[in-house]
This record gives structure tokens, sequence and C-alpha cells, in this order.
């Protein structure tokens, strides 16, 4: 028998475990309640007759199912007596002194008094539970009214001005306190008289820095350090010479204030009520104008151009590196598998089972033995598979085609034959038998619980290949390592691939967490080439490209390669071209297609924020020399 709680039905069908638990009551002699169904009941694909005959408070059974979880111990007051239990499973078994002193020597509940307190307690909590549902919502509401009862008194101005743009009822401090206290909270429970639940702290700037230093010690470091160090630099003076550029700023910074006066900002933590003065505090973490056109927007436009300085030869050389070892390991297969599973829970999900793979849970046992046939589900899954391979080759449609006619006829068909399961031959031969009934064949395997689909399949390095432990992505790959790449290049792969080297007489199957699987290779991507000949330059084209980046003109005037990787000057072409426009328009379309293919995924990674960040701490590590 099979034992259902409500989190296991309503992964099954949610509908069907409304229907037990709120419907269907419990049956009741002195009462009309019936507790089992009437007439079948359809809930997705198959029809139940419910029968109920006991049913846990939801309560008691969330109370329940908290301490099995968590493995708590529970308190049962019985006859006077406070006795310890613990779960396993939906068994209760009794926590002896000897297990509670090996967790602990003074362990509360090896005393009387100890076990009544924690009784009270889980009762408080078990009515509290009966009171109110604990939702997020709910939750929410209770902090948010505990909140009204702190008192808070910042002295810290940066501080108190971040405070006041989230918490619009503050009353600004008016008086000053210790050099090193940043705020006070006072904690005052209106609602009970238990004076423990009222508290009041303080803290200093040693609590405020053990706070931000692990998240955003080092992020705020090399923030101040790097501003002094890009004002040191001949590109922050271009910069901030430039009347044009300087101009363009305080336009900016006037119509982001303008922007804030109107409370265009409020939707981002920045409500016109701060005031013009908080603002800029919060903002900039200063209010001088001057000092924020030359603190945050000069330091970041020379910032940009140190970093990108993507007229630079090394880093070019660097991507480009990296970008022929992305072509080295190229690979993408697609295709369709067959997955043969069972779905004993009927959830309409193919059961997990235990394989090399360490799952917490298994649904189903493949070694254990059909009742009907005395075979294992193992031995049946790879006979069912072989023969489908033997439809196969006997097939004068293409494997896809032929494949999904069996998944459609094998899942219509019957798990009986008509009612005759020994197929006799010759002169008792049963008349009702029909070999040409699609019975004859799948009703051996249907009747075990076996179930057929086809799911797209897909791999490519992307996929993490090399480290990954999924093992129908490593057959696949190996399978295309070993049939299709020669020489580190691709040979001409069939239309379709069917992987049966895993089945045939001696064959184990391709075994998975979810059953067992029979790949159909139908494509495999041709690896881009970055070779372009001279010859291809059709009216020179492409000779002497100029491009115009940070103000400078730069010239490529050779794109040419007669190798299918990619050369410095085509990396420099496309890094100039897509840092301008963010892509590629300039080159040959073939150049492209592998540029974008093999270059594009280095570019991306190094213009993301934490390659930036490593790239602006290795400059300031040569500009300080530490």
């Amino acid at each position: 028998a099979l034992t259902y709680n409500k989190e296991s039905l309503d992964k099954i069908n949610s509908s069907l475990s409304t229907y037990l638990y709120d419907t269907l009551k419990v049956a009741d002699p002195d009462s009309k309640n019936e507790g089992y169904s009437s007439a079948a009941q359809s809930y997705g694909d198959f029809y139940y007759m419910a029968f109920k005959i006991n049913q846990e408070d939801d309560a008691q059974k969330l109370y329940y199912t908290s301490n099995q979880e968590n493995e708590l111990f529970y308190v049962e007051n019985e006859d006077n007596q406070y006795k310890v239990y613990k779960y396993a499973g939906s068994n209760k078994i009794v926590v002896s002194d000897d297990e509670l002193k090996e967790l602990d020597k003074n362990h509360p509940l090896l005393t009387e008094e100890g076990r009544k307190n924690y009784y009270n307690l889980l009762q408080e909590i078990y009515e509290g539970l009966k009171k109110e549902t604990l939702t997020s919502s709910y939750i929410s509401t209770c902090m948010t009214n505990a909140k009204k009862n702190v008192k808070a008194r910042i002295y810290d101005k940066d501080i108190e001005i971040a405070y006041l743009a989230a918490n619009s009822d503050y009353t600004k401090n008016r008086k000053s306190g210790a050099a090193d206290l940043v705020a006070t909270f006072k904690y005052k429970d209106e609602d009970s008289t238990d004076e423990t639940r009222s508290w009041e702290t303080s803290i200093n700037i040693v609590d405020v820095w053990n706070n931000i230093e692990p998240a955003n010690g080092i992020k705020s470091a090399v923030s101040l350090l790097s501003t002094k160090v890009i004002k040191g630099t001949e590109q922050y003076k271009k910069v901030v010479n430039d009347k044009e550029k300087t101009d363009t700023y305080y336009q900016n910074l006037n119509n982001l204030l303008s922007n804030f006066a109107a409370d265009q900002l409020s939707s981002k933590g920045y409500s016109a009520s701060l005031g013009k003065y908080n603002f800029l505090m919060l903002y900039f973490h200063t209010n001088n104008m001057a000092d924020i056109i030359n603190n945050y927007y000069c330091v970041n436009e020379a910032s940009t151009s140190l970093i990108n300085n993507y007229t630079n030869k090394e880093l070019a050389n660097k991507l480009t590196s990296y970008a022929n070892n992305y072509y080295d390991s190229y690979f993408s297969v697609s295709g369709k598998n067959l997955l043969a599973y069972v779905d004993m829970d009927e959830d309409g999900e193919a059961d997990r089972t235990q394989t090399n793979l360490d799952y917490v849970d298994s649904d189903f046992d493949w070694d254990s033995v059909d009742p009907n046939s005395k075979q294992t589900y193992n031995e049946l899954a790879i006979e069912l598979i072989n023969k489908i391979i033997s439809l196969c080759d006997n097939s004068t449609t293409s494997n896809e085609d032929t494949i999904s006619s069996i998944i459609t006829e094998y899942n219509k068909s019957s798990r009986f034959t008509n009612g005759h399961d020994n197929y006799i031959t010759g002169d008792s031969a049963d008349e009702d038998y029909d070999p040409t009934e699609p019975e004859s064949q799948w009703a051996k395997y249907r009747r075990a619980g076996i179930f057929l689909k086809t799911e797209d399949l897909s791999v490519s390095n992307t996929s993490d290949y090399a480290g990954c432990n999924d093992v129908l992505k490593l057959a696949v790959y190996d399978a295309y390592k070993n049939n299709f790449l020669f020489n580190g290049k691709d040979g001409v792969m069939p239309n379709e691939y069917l992987l049966r080297s895993y089945y045939g007489s001696t064959g184990k199957g391709l075994y998975s967490s979810l059953g067992y699987n029979l790949p159909l290779l139908t494509s495999a991507t041709t690896k881009a080439s970055a070779k372009y000949d001279r010859e291809e330059n059709s009216g020179d084209l492409y000779n002497d490209i100029i491009y115009k980046y940070n103000e400078e003109y730069v010239k490529i005037d050779d794109i040419y390669s007669s190798d299918d990787k990619i050369k410095l000057n085509q990396a420099r072409a496309f890094i100039l071209d897509y840092a301008a426009n963010g892509s590629c328009t300039t080159l040959p379309t073939d150049l492209t297609t592998a540029l974008t293919t093999y270059l594009q995924p280095a570019f991306t990674r190094y213009t993301s924020d934490s390659t930036q960040f490593e790239a602006l701490v290795i400059f300031m590590t040569e500009c300080c020399g530490f």
C-alpha cells in the first residue's frame, strides 16, 4: 500500500488533494457523511475511487511535520507524566535519557521541569499556529507593527539621511553623543507588561564597520582609492580640461536635480520630500557641485577610457587567446532522446531512480521484478529499446519518424491482449489472437508500467561537459568526439545517428536517473571558420578599415587569415566595432559569425562588472607600485 500526505497529493494533482481533504468527510455512523466516492472521480489522466478513513487536524499535522522535518523532540503529557518522543517517518519513537545525554549531559529535557516547560512552549506554538496562519504577509504586518515601537536616534549625518529616506516617520536628531556613537535604539512592547520584551541598545563605529566590511569593505576601499589614482592620470586631466565634456556634465547634473524636484526619482527611493541637500548627500556623498563633476563624472569618464581602452593591442591579444581556446573546445549537437521510464505514483512525471549520482530521494528501483513477466524492470526496458532499434533498422522512414510513430502506437495500446497472454501457435492457436495488434508487441511492457516519450536533446560545450555528471550529455559528447571529430575538425555527420552501442545482445543500456535512454543525433553544428583570403575581398572593400573610438582613429589594414582560428587584427576590428556600436557590421559575414561565436563570449566576460573590478584593481596596483 502507498501512503500519501497532503504535500505528495498536491504534487500528483492539487484538485484531487482538495477533493480528499476538503470535499470528502470522514465517515461517521451517527451522521450522513460519506467517506468515499459514490462514482469514479476524474483528475488528470486517471479515474479514482477514494475512501476516506481518517484525517489529522491540519494544524496538528503541520505541527507533526515541522517536528519531523527538523528532527525536533516532541513532549506529551500522559497522566501528568511528560514523555519525550521523536518521529521517524510517521512512527513516533520514545527518546531515552541516554540518547539525550549523548547530545548534552545537561540537556533540559532530562528533568521533569524542563520537559514541562518544553511541553508548555509547544502548546503555545501549537495554539498560535491554529490561531494565525504564518504567511509572509502576516509576518510582514507583525514586523511593521513592532517597528512602530522602536525609537531611533542617529548621530551620524550621512547615515541619518539614508535612514530618513527609508523611514519617513523618523524625527531628525538634534542632540549630540559620544565621538564614536553612531545611533541608539529603544524598543518597548506596548502590548505586553513583560519588561523582558523591552530593550535598549547603542551602535558605535566599530559595530558599523564589522557589519559593512565583510560585504562592502574591499569595494568601498577600491572606490575611494581608485578615485585618487585616476585623478593623477593624464587621461583624467584631459577630461577635466575638455570644456565641452564638463559643460555636458553640468547639464546632466542639472537635469538630474530637475527630475528629483519633480519627484520623478521616488520609485528609486529618492522622494522629493528629502530636499536637495539630503538627495545630493545620498547620491554623491557631497553637495558641492564642482566636486560632483570632478570626482564623479570626470573620474568615471577617465576610468572607462583607461580600463576600456580597446585600441590596446595587448588586451586584444589576450582576448584572441581566449577566443581560440574556445574554438578548440567548441561543439554543438542536437537531436531527440527516447526515454523509457516508470510513473508508479501517477503524477505524470518520470520517477527519479537511484543511480551512481547522489540523489536524496529514490522513487523506484529498476532492479525490482515485474510480477507478470518475472523479469526485472532493467531487463524489460533494455528489451523494449532493443525491439525499437530493430524496428528502426527495418523501417523505410527516418529513425526520428519511426520512433515518433512507435511512441504514438505504444501509448495508445492496451495493457492486455484481449485477455490472452499465452500466444499459442499451431492447431491450438487462439482465433481471437491477432499478431498484428499493437498489444501483441507492447502489452508486456505497458502492463509492467513502462512509459515512452521523446524529448529535445541539445548538448554543447556551454553545458560544461568536461565537469558535468550528466550521463546523457557525456554519452552524446563521446559519440560526437569519437565519430564526427577528426584531427580537431568536424567530420561529415549523417542525417541521423542512433546511439545503439549501449544496447544489443550484450549492452547494459544508457541508464540515467529518470530511466533508460536512446539518443538520436540529428545535427551537429560545424565550427565557424575565421579563414578569409585576399581573393575573397572583392573590390578591396575590407582594405584599411578605419574605426573611431575614444576620439581616436584606428586603422586595421589586414583582416586576412589562412587559418580557421582568429587573428589579432580580426579581433581588434571586431572589438572596436562592437564597443562602439554594440554589434559588428563592418566585416564579412562568415568572419563575423566566427568572431561572434568565439570572441564575443570572451569580450562579454571582460566587460562584466566582476572582471572590470579586477581590471581596476590591477590598474591601481601598477599605478601605485604595490
